[in-house]
């Protein structure tokens, strides 16, 4: 069964997770995302798709806080318009990520413990003491994904899909409003992806809101309701997904 704190819907004081309106992005000639506007609303799951060069991790970086060409924008992240003052541990905290540049890039030196541990802290390693009530959440996320058993092993050492579950558990630790989720599942067999996107689910259900990039819409999770697509860096498409099924 989930933990107890992970069913906990995120309190939010805001309707608009992200919204972004006419958003140019040029490195030198090149323009990298032409005239995008999309507007995500809590509680929300949405699938990102596009091919690469398409834009997607620079429209990504502009959510996440990363990108050095977030100001001067018309772009607001949790109900505030971007660089009225919150700085980007205020936006990181709010935000669970993973993304296959993380999982390579990943501390080589981290156990398993000190995996879900930095999830706190959103910092690569880990280095701060953890709370009582912290240490609590670590342990139930380990036992939940069967993970306890390698609590002292060091990460890279681990099969690909108990690693990926690990940074899952960094990515939710802190029951964040926003998960993005970019290409989880990449590298994992068909039985391993199916579970990975259920828990998934799971966790959507409990007021969560979702950004998921994805190839193969037959392999992500049920949950998605809305789909944007990229292509050269413009928005090729925003589709309700779940009505185009019924």
């Amino acid at each position: 069964e989930l933990p107890s704190f992970l069913k906990q819907v995120p309190q939010t004081n805001y309707e608009t997770i992200a919204e972004l309106k006419n958003i140019f992005v040029r490195y030198g000639e090149k323009e990298v995302l032409k005239d995008v506007s999309w507007k995500v609303n809590v509680g929300e799951k949405w699938l990102l798709q596009g091919p690469n060069g398409s834009g997607k991790s620079t429209l990504l970086s502009l959510i996440n806080g990363d990108h050095p060409q977030a100001y001067g924008h018309d772009l607001s992240l949790f109900g505030n318009k971007r660089g009225s003052g919150e700085s980007i541990w205020d936006i990181k905290q709010k935000i669970g990520l993973i993304s296959p540049e993380m999982h390579w890039y990943f501390d080589q030196h981290a156990t398993v413990w000190h995996t879900i541990a930095s999830g706190f802290y959103d910092s690569i390693g880990w280095f701060v003491a953890v709370k009582f009530t912290e240490k609590q959440q670590i342990e139930a996320l380990m036992a939940f994904f069967d993970l306890t058993a390698y609590k002292d092993q060091l990460l890279h050492t681990l099969p690909l899909g108990k690693q990926r579950l690990a940074m899952l558990a960094r990515t939710i630790i802190k029951n964040p409003p926003l998960l993005v989720l970019d290409e989880p599942c990449q590298g994992l067999d068909i039985e391993q992806t199916q579970y990975f996107n259920a828990v998934v689910d799971e966790l959507a259900a409990h007021g969560k809101t979702l950004i998921y990039v994805g190839h193969y819409e037959s392999q992500i999770p049920t949950c998605i309701a809305h789909k944007i697509v990229l292509e050269k860096g413009e928005v090729k498409a925003i589709e309700n997904i779940l009505e185009s099924v019924e």
